[in-house]
């Protein structure tokens, strides 16, 4: 069974495209884990984080350190996050992060076939496929609804 270290892995940008996150990412087979670390304040005083982006993949949040604010769609609404809290992120849904201090947070995201978890980019042909999948998932919805697991969540 592989074992993982982080301190013993090297760090690189996480998404360039997108935020100044560094970190170290294990892709599995089906998910893959990360654990990205924003140290960095921007020059321009606005704080640290992500800028509004999407992915295909739905993703959970675990804040480990600091503290940061999180908002998604079109929701101006600002939500504070601390150690020990969990956000879900659905797949293709708009959302960004900020903060004032460094932070650092787990991800565990489902890995799409032919998906790069290092920049956000498509491999040919990938993209089609997960559109082919996105429109199921969209039309689906009965899973959220009928999961006990789901209840209470406010999804």
């Amino acid at each position: 069974m592989p074992k993982f270290t982080w301190t013993e892995m090297p760090e690189f940008f996480i998404t360039p495209k997108h935020s100044v996150a560094t970190g170290h990412v294990i892709p599995g087979e089906m998910i893959c884990v990360g654990l990205y670390k924003y140290n960095t304040m921007h020059a321009d005083g606005k704080g640290i984080g992500a800028e509004p982006h999407s992915h295909a993949e739905e993703m959970w949040i675990i804040l480990t350190k600091g503290e940061c604010e999180f908002r998604e769609g079109d929701d101006p609404t600002w939500y504070k996050l601390k150690p020990g809290d969990v956000h879900f992120v659905p797949p293709g849904l708009l959302h960004e992060v900020r903060a004032f201090e460094p932070y650092e947070f787990l991800t565990v995201k489902n890995l799409i076939n032919g998906k790069s978890v290092y920049d956000g980019g498509w491999v040919d042909g990938a993209e089609a496929a997960w559109e082919k999948v996105k429109v199921a998932y969209d039309e689906s919805k009965k899973f959220p609804n009928n999961d006990p697991w789901f209840e209470g969540s406010g999804r």
